[in-house]
């Protein structure tokens, strides 16, 4: 038996309970077969949103019971309250594995760092109830928030559940649009179907309640809405279908169990009583609101027919219907619309009746059909529920979810993941190809600012200037002093009249080229290889086109097909003293010509390929410089690195950060808003020197060495 860590959405259906909903319906759905299996489980559960008029509590944990289980409810939903208990909890309970259920659990439990394989259902799609609020609200500003949930958790899960074989399909799209669809994952069955199953608590014959008598006469025809009003019903086709029934048969009644549904409609259910209002058959709606659990079998019992109306939309096209499969296993036939997958099969099984795509003239023509033909509504009843129990049955329908609790495990992409990434404190949350990884993913991500007076300080110190066997050397250095991990980095250099190879661990990292000065006619300074990432750093001056074309091409072909790929170029031509040296004005041409080969290249290889420009900025090319980086942007969209070469050149330190702050305040104006474009800054002093850089950029040196720095952190 496996010990299983779970987090669901409360309250779930115990004595008391008055607002609840299809989430915590969810929750006991696929807990209660984990438990009747012998696993060893612990639930905790988040609240759904209350009315405004309900204060919340302060955020903690409340011990409840539910049939006898124990588990754990968070009293309000701070979520980073509950990750850090979950956090605490896991260390201490070490699960086998974790569920989450519904996607707003889901999202936060895959943002843990516990490492266990995972299990997220996702109750219907977040994307699209974010698109009912947007539609209620009138803006887009939900929209976001469902999709981090659907997307964290859609990166981080090693199983699925959705509750439609249509929702199924979406999934795996969405896995495919996030890179989840790789080698690893060929024939790995990342999503399965599980609808939504009856709850025991509605199989009952119940006693008729008070609400024949008292409420409606006892020979109304009472048909009944049971759970909330979202968006997904039109309501003006629903109450005008309902008014056209109950002038042509004067005993039918609307009985309603229910209400809003908190953080998601609140508008739908006042403008709908406000409608009623202004209706001519008003006394015959009876709206009971959300009403204690215990009253529900004898509400059932009184009505004679239940509703289920939705609309054309996409809720209703990958969703499910809780109601309807509870309102049948308790006896009551039901009249359904088939926009949504359950209606349909429902219909098709003959064990519902169908008011086709819910317009108002088939809801009335239905009611007044049904009100006249009791012996047929009780023949659908009998084999609704038949039909229910045997197919939506808890058991039926979680074998999926139980045999792999028996022994959970990762997907092939995310057991590659931990043993890829093993030192990293979130290995799952890795990319492991370039559609998995953000935009900015074929860029290296850089290591943080260390100041000059540290150990790494003082070796990239001893790094500056240095040939290509004497950076072979100096990451050597890196690897002694332990800013390397010993097992990740091998170094080695294949020029033979460089000297002897540097022997490290096993995994090559850094391998020079032809170039073994800063100088040479030569376009290659040097070649990064390092996990799934392969670099070229270029040098501007005397550029061969075909040189550099062949030398990118070939970058391309030799990289596996998730490999990001990087070329760097080098310009120093924006460096007057450099240009004086050469005899030259500048290197713009050269630069302009390597970024069109490259940008052609960039555009073959189907966008996978970065391309960085590295700009060496003095007091006395600044403007130089600026012009090159917006004309860049503006015609390559390539990624500039600024490398502050101040020191020794007689600049005041307070006027090298100046500098340094302006251009970086011309880049944010811009809009450059990359994540290696962080608004903070660092000033090392080294031997009474001053350096200023970005205090998230790798330290950028002279020649290669700071497209080396970029390339360490990937290992």
């Amino acid at each position: 038996m496996s010990r299983l860590l779970i987090l669901g959405t409360g309250p779930l259906l115990e004595p008391g309970v008055v607002v609840f909903g299809a989430h915590g319906l969810r929750t006991w759905h696929l807990t209660k077969p984990l438990i009747d299996a012998g696993h060893d489980l612990l639930l905790f559960t988040l609240p759904i949103p209350q009315p405004p008029s309900v204060a919340m509590p302060p955020p903690g944990v409340e011990e409840r019971t539910v049939s006898g289980f124990p588990y754990k409810a968070f009293l309000d939903g701070n979520e980073a309250f509950a990750l850090a208990e979950l956090e605490r909890t896991a260390k201490s309970f070490a699960p086998d594995g974790m569920i989450a259920i519904n996607t707003g659990p889901a999202g936060a439990m895959s943002r843990m760092t516990c490492r266990v394989p995972m299990w997220a259902d996702l109750n219907g799609s977040a994307i699209v109830e974010g698109q009912i609020r947007s539609r209620v609200y009138g803006h887009n500003a939900a929209l976001a928030h469902h999709w981090a949930n659907e997307r964290d958790a859609l990166g981080r899960a090693d199983r699925f559940s959705a509750v439609s074989l249509r929702q199924t399909y979406m999934l795996y799209g969405e896995l495919a649009a996030l890179g989840r669809m790789n080698r690893w994952t060929f024939d790995h069955p990342f999503a399965v179907h599980v609808p939504n199953a009856f709850n025991p608590f509605h199989d009952t014959t119940a006693r008729r309640g008070t609400l024949r008598g008292s409420r409606v006469p006892e020979d109304a025809f009472a048909v009944l809405w049971s759970g909330g009003y979202n968006a997904w019903t039109d309501y003006d086709a629903l109450l005008e279908g309902l008014c056209a029934a109950m002038d042509a048969c004067p005993r039918l009644h609307y009985v309603s169990t229910g209400g809003a549904v908190h953080g998601h409609n609140d508008v739908s259910l006042p403008m709908f009583e406000r409608a009623i209002g202004e209706c001519r058959h008003r006394d015959r709606f009876h709206m009971l609101g959300w009403v204690d659990t215990s009253e529900l079998p004898g509400i059932y019992a009184d009505c004679d027919l239940g509703l289920c109306i939705d609309s054309a939309n996409h809720e209703s096209l990958f969703g499910a219907r809780n109601r309807t499969i509870n309102m049948m296993i308790g006896g009551l036939p039901v009249l359904t619309t088939t926009h949504a997958e359950i209606g349909a099969e429902l219909v098709d099984a003959g064990c519902a009746l169908s008011c086709g795509g819910g317009t108002a003239g088939e809801i009335s023509e239905r009611l007044a059909w049904a009100a006249e033909h009791a012996d047929e509504l009780k023949r659908v009843a009998v084999a609704g529920r038949d039909h229910v129990r045997q197919r939506y049955s808890y058991e039926a329908t979680t074998r999926d979810l139980v045999a792999w609790a028996s022994e959970p495990r990762h997907a092939p992409d995310n057991a590659y993941k931990l043993r890829r990434h093993s030192s990293s404190r979130n290995p799952l949350r890795e990319p492991s190809n370039p559609v998995e990884g953000p935009p900015q993913a074929c860029f290296p991500a850089p290591l943080p600012f260390r100041p000059a007076g540290s150990a790494a300080g003082r070796v990239v110190q001893r790094g500056l200037g240095a040939s290509a066997f004497e950076r072979l050397r100096f990451l050597h250095r890196l690897w002694q002093e332990r800013l390397l991990p010993r097992e990740a980095v091998r170094i080695e250099s294949p020029d033979a009249d460089h000297g002897t190879p540097i022997a490290g661990a096993p995994h090559i990292v850094f391998a020079p080229g032809a170039a073994a000065s800063p100088k040479s006619a030569s376009p290659v300074a040097c070649v990064l290889r390092t996990g799934n990432v392969r670099q070229v750093t270029i040098e501007d001056e005397g550029t061969d086109p075909a040189g550099i074309d062949s030398l990118a091409g070939s970058l391309v072909e030799d990289a596996p097909t998730n490999a990001r790929l990087v070329v760097r170029v080098i310009a120093h031509g924006t460096d007057r003293t450099h240009n004086e040296a050469l005899g030259r004005a500048s290197a713009w041409r050269e630069l302009n010509t390597a970024l069109m080969v490259l940008n052609g290249i960039r555009s073959v290889c189907g966008g996978r390929m970065g391309i960085e420009v590295l700009l060496r900025v003095t007091e006395r090319n600044w403007r130089e410089a600026r012009a090159l980086d917006s004309h860049m942007h503006r015609t390559f969209r390539v990624r500039t690195l600024f490398e502050p070469a101040f020191v020794g050149e007689g600049l005041p330190s307070k006027s090298r950060t100046a500098l340094v702050r302006s251009l970086y305040s011309i880049r944010r104006r811009r809009g450059y808003c990359d994540p290696w474009s962080a608004p903070g800054m660092a000033v090392a002093l080294d031997e009474g020197r001053t350096r200023v850089a970005y205090d998230d950029l790798p330290p950028l040196v002279t020649g290669s060495v700071g497209g080396l720095f970029a390339l360490i952190s990937e290992r």
